[in-house]
């Protein structure tokens, strides 16, 4: 009996070992990659000997990795069952790191539609000098220079920044942030309109100037470009969202547009009327009309 006993134990022994190893190196049957699962238009690959590949259905990027994706294409990545993400047209991710604790992507350029359930691993994604970490949400992230911008949809995410561990922020579901680096992020409603108030010079301008200086205010980071003068010029709203840009007029009347865009892709726009007339000792600013 008791030599019974002891190899009864001994099988119970070996059957826990072997059930532990499986589940530790296969992760209950799957093991944990970075797959593409459908690309359309041009989307390359890097990090093979030949540089820069087309890449395909079914290719596992692995650490270190890039996927750049054309202004025309999109990509699905899969992470895990339930894990995906959307690159959109424009977008540069590199995988950092793929292990046990989960995944980490560094988003370079564009924007990420993201779907994480907590069947899959963990995921972590750089933007622009921050960090978003995700268990169970669907969210939006874009990148544009030092500007992110993160839109909820469902669950929460953490937006986290190194550099100003005060700034961290807890993001749920219908909130968005926009942030440029080194500064604490601005959080609103997700169906907010993008800001574009102008402060459209008064009659006390001086109408001889070959030049105007427009000042106003956006969401941090989102981009501003003014054209309708002699020359277009372009500018960024800073951490609080303001302004200055100036730009040279033309002789008589100019017809000026000024348009904002920010990482997700959401643009505004706002029209002005600017005379310039190198004889006269005045001028004004009118007719202002809004443009969604």
């Amino acid at each position: 009996m008791r030599t019974h006993i002891q190899v009864i134990s001994a099988v119970a022994l070996v059957l826990v070992a072997g059930w532990v190893t499986y589940f530790l190196v296969f992760d209950r049957g799957r093991p944990l990659v970075v797959q593409v699962e459908a690309v359309s238009g041009e989307v390359d690959r890097s990090g093979g000997p030949g540089g820069m590949t087309p890449a395909q259905a079914g290719d596992i990027l692995l650490q270190r990795e890039r996927l750049v994706v054309g202004q025309g294409g999109s990509a699905l990545l899969g992470l895990g069952e339930d894990t995906q993400l959307r690159l959109d047209p424009g977008s540069v991710i590199e995988v950092v790191e793929v292990d046990r604790a989960g995944v980490r992507i560094e988003l370079e350029d564009g924007r990420i539609e993201a779907r994480v359930r907590p069947s899959g691993p963990a995921l972590a994604i750089g933007a622009a000098g921050r960090t978003l970490r995700a268990q169970d949400a669907d969210f939006t992230v874009g990148v544009d220079e030092d500007a992110v911008v993160v839109e909820v949809g469902q669950g929460a995410v953490s937006l986290e920044d190194p550099a100003r561990p005060e700034g961290a922020r807890s993001l749920i579901a219908g909130q968005r942030a926009s942030a440029t680096a080194g500064d604490l992020p601005f959080v609103e409603a997700a169906d907010a309109d993008l800001l574009l108030d102008v402060a459209w010079p008064g009659g006390e301008r001086d109408a001889r100037a070959a030049s105007l200086t427009l000042t106003g205010r956006s969401a941090p980071g989102a981009r501003i470009q003014v054209t309708g003068g002699s020359e277009p010029r372009s500018g960024r709203a800073d951490g609080a969202g303001d302004f200055r840009i100036t730009l040279p007029l033309s002789q008589g009347e100019n017809e000026l547009l000024v348009e904002a865009f920010d990482a997700l892709g959401r643009r505004v726009s706002v029209q002005g009327q600017v005379a310039r007339d190198s004889e006269a000792p005045a001028a004004r600013a009118v007719q202002i009309s809004w443009e969604n």
